[in-house]
Parts: C-alpha cells; structure tokens; sequence
C-alpha cells in the first residue's frame, strides 16, 4: 500500500536546545557495521552485523542493554525484529522468535518495543522507516507520547537496516 509521509529533523547546538518546547535530547553512542550481500544470499541469516553496531553503540555511550528504557527497532519485516532481538543482545541467537512470544512489548512492559506500532503499523514512506521510528523514539523522549508514553523513558536503542 502507497503510503505518504513526513517526518523534520532540526539538529541544534545546546544553546538553542534549550528554546525549544521539546526535551533536548543528547546521542550518547551510535555503531555502524555493514554487510553489502543480500540477506537471501546468506548461508545463515542469523549471521547479521547488528551486534557490532549495537556493541558499538552501547560501548561508545557507557551503557549496557538493560539501561535501555525503549526499543525502537526497524521492522520492514517481522523476521527483521527477531534478528534485531538477538542482536542487540536481548535474545539468545535463534531464539528472537521465543523472546518475542514470551515478553510483553506495550509501553508498561519491561520491553517496550515500537510502541507506535513501528512501520509495519504506521506505514513505510519509501526510505524513511529510520524516520518513522527516530520520530517516536524522540516524541517519547521528549514525553509527549500520550497513552502510548513510556513511563520515565530516559534512553532509546534504535536500530536501522539498510538492506538489499
């Protein structure tokens, strides 16, 4: 289904943070990792590069994965959240799929995960699924989420694929 969208970013310094009505928000750590061959083409899907940018990440901010507060996690697809629950650590590698079955993932879990419903619910602008839940993960931040509002939401892990 065609979906339109949009979604602004405006990156400032601290001293204009502060003008603004929404919470400034600081990255603490971000991770870059790639693998340029087609997710089909692997002989084990289960070999992504999530868990170098996640460790990346969580290495560069001084953080472990249960200091996370939210889980936006990019969900094209819905293998692509089980991988992504394994590789940021949550899941043992193959059983993303028994994590997802057995944990709550609603704003008052102990897992909230795309709370907005992530991509597969909001809808997929072309190429802008990073911004759709980048926006969420900022709205709850900023705590202005309404009924879907993590309570205390001080920390978000965002994960974003580039995929061929």
């Amino acid at each position: 289904m065609p979906v339109d969208g949009m979604s602004t970013f405006l990156i400032v310094n601290e001293s204009l943070a502060g003008k603004s009505k929404i919470t400034p928000t600081s990255i603490l750590g971000y991770g870059e990792a790639h693998d340029p061959s087609p997710l089909f083409d692997r002989d084990d899907i289960l070999n992504t590069v999530i868990p170098i940018s996640a460790g990346k990440a969580l290495s560069e901010a001084n953080i472990g994965i249960n200091d996370i507060d939210l889980f936006m996690l990019y969900d094209a697809y819905t293998i692509m959240i089980v991988l992504e629950l394994e590789g940021i650590g949550l899941a043992e590698k193959g059983l993303g799929w028994r994590f997802a079955e057995d944990h709550d993932f609603s704003p008052s879990s102990t897992y909230p995960i795309n709370v907005n419903g992530g991509s597969l619910n909001t809808g997929q602008p072309a190429y802008m699924s990073g911004g759709v839940i980048l926006t969420e993960a900022l709205t709850q931040l900023s705590g202005m989420a309404g009924e879907r509002q993590v309570k205390g939401a001080r920390s978000t892990c965002q994960c974003n694929w580039r995929h061929t």
